[in-house]
């Protein structure tokens, strides 16, 4: 017997059965799944899980993630991908029809042969890719902090911060942004987010007048020593493979990439 289920938040059980078969694939495939930190635990306004029962035991799973009514993410975790890929997106396409969903979009490591033969078998194409890069915290230690200052966004840059990420950021994520500012003026903003020591670093954006001035590389420095004086376990964050300049901005400063992921367009 198959059964769906979307859910906001997880059972002990449920927990303990996805991050087993995560677990487990990443190391029967050598590669990794995009899931934020902690996404198992409590309940993301922005999340949802969809799990996939066969004969009452966990058959796949799919990290769901929105930010935009129209617009969903996912990246699935399936025990059998050969045999239950077309049954998942089947579910898919009918919660897409549903909730009135008009774009879908896979996210897998490109080390997931299977899936990339699969997806292309079907039809869905590949949008655009992003380094995961981890840094490299040997490497880090020897470098000097910069003396610029980060600060919490105050009620008065929220216009500015809006208008510098493109939109008005959730409560979740402004609880964790900074902003630098010159003479009250907003001029950049980044997100570090924590869980179990693991840092990742969102949201990095530099106002367009200021690109190219050394201004991203200040900014992003100090955002490491904010983490660094929290002892760390890793410090990582994306770029999209085709954004040059930041690639080797990140690079320069000790990051190096661990994997690729891969964005597919799930075609209505």
């Amino acid at each position: 017997m198959k059964k769906f289920d979307w859910k906001k938040v997880l059972t002990d059980e449920e927990k303990k059965q996805i991050l087993t078969l995560k677990k487990e694939n990443e190391a029967k495939l050598s590669m990794n799944y995009k899931l934020d930190l902690g996404f198992t635990d409590g309940e993301k306004g922005y999340a949802k899980h969809l799990l996939y029962w066969k004969d009452g035991e966990l058959a796949g799973y799919g990290w769901a993630t929105s930010f935009d009514p129209s617009e969903l993410e996912l990246t699935l975790i399936l025990f059998d991908s050969k045999t239950d890929l077309s049954t998942m997106l089947t579910e898919i396409h009918r919660y897409a029809d549903e909730h009135k969903v008009t774009s879908v979009v896979l996210i897998a490591d490109e080390a997931d042969e299977t899936s990339a033969d699969q997806f292309r078998e079907m039809g869905i194409e590949k949008q655009f890719s992003e380094y995961y890069m981890l840094l490299n915290m040997d490497w880090v230690e020897g470098t000097e902090a910069t003396a610029i200052e980060l600060v919490s966004p105050s009620s008065v840059d929220l216009p500015k911060l809006e208008q510098l990420l493109g939109g008005r950021p959730i409560e979740e994520d402004l609880a964790n942004t900074y902003v630098y500012k010159e003479n009250e003026q907003l001029l950049a903003c980044i997100r570090l987010e924590e869980t179990t020591g693991e840092w990742g670093i969102f949201g990095f954006v530099v106002q367009e007048g200021q690109r190219g001035k050394g201004l991203g590389r200040k900014v992003l420095t100090a955002s490491i020593g904010l983490i660094l004086e929290r002892a760390p376990e890793s410090i990582y964050l994306e770029v999209e493979t085709d954004n040059q300049p930041a690639y080797h901005l990140y690079q320069s400063i000790g990051f190096d990439v661990r994997n690729q992921y891969d964005y597919y367009n799930l075609s209505k």
